[in-house]
């Protein structure tokens, strides 16, 4: 995935991507280019590769009423499954703590962004630990675009079929919060990679 600081750029000069298609969210609130030639399901998602993909998305846990896009593809049938990404929307919630982010200065602005990234990163361990994966964080970053907070964040997967490596782009605007997490292997296509990178970037709010 890109780097954090090639992602702030492009999050506020975003550009639709080849072989991406706009798709609005039930909720009105925002839209993106979701990616063509991908598998996609919803939150009624029951077909057979959710016990795989449920595996590396906690998106998936019962009553997963956040989830808003879920996509994977497979190179062919019987072939494990490269490259993945999962969209869940928190429609409320993250409004106070948004504001001591922003409003925060020095020191008082460094330890409410430190907190905040080690709850984010916390959950993330719970809940790969409780799949039987290892994760290690690779980078985090709290960045400013526009008016949102985007939570960059890197991570490595380990398992016992391989390594993977994990991704989050996190939004937090006004009282919401949208993340964006992607799962991909050193054999990722590169395309699915670029469509990956693209993904977030293509992020309209439309409320």
């Amino acid at each position: 995935m890109k780097t954090a600081c090639v992602l702030f750029f492009c999050l506020l000069f975003s550009a639709t991507a080849a072989g991406a298609a706009p798709v609005r969210d039930e909720t009105g609130h925002f839209s993106l280019d979701l990616p063509e030639g991908w598998n996609m399901a919803g939150q009624d998602f029951s077909g057979p590769e959710r016990d795989n993909l449920a595996k590396f998305f906690d998106c998936l846990d019962a009553e997963a009423s956040e989830l808003r896009f879920l996509g994977w593809i497979k190179p062919a049938p019987g072939a494990s499954i490269p490259a993945a990404f999962c969209v869940t929307y928190r429609p409320e919630g993250v409004g106070k703590a948004g504001r001591i982010l922003r409003e925060s200065e020095g020191k008082q602005k460094e330890e409410a962004t430190s907190r905040f990234i080690d709850v984010f990163v916390a959950r993330m361990h719970e809940n790969y630990a409780r799949r039987g994966l290892e994760m290690e964080v690779g980078s985090a970053d709290l960045l400013e675009a526009g008016e949102d907070l985007v939570l960059i964040l890197e991570a490595g997967l380990r398992s016992k079929t391989g390594t993977f490596r994990r991704s989050s782009t996190v939004f937090l605007h006004e009282d919401a919060l949208l993340e964006i997490g992607a799962i991909y292997t050193r054999k990722t296509p590169v395309f699915a990679m670029d469509q990956l990178d693209a993904l977030p970037q293509s992020l309209i709010w439309l409320k």
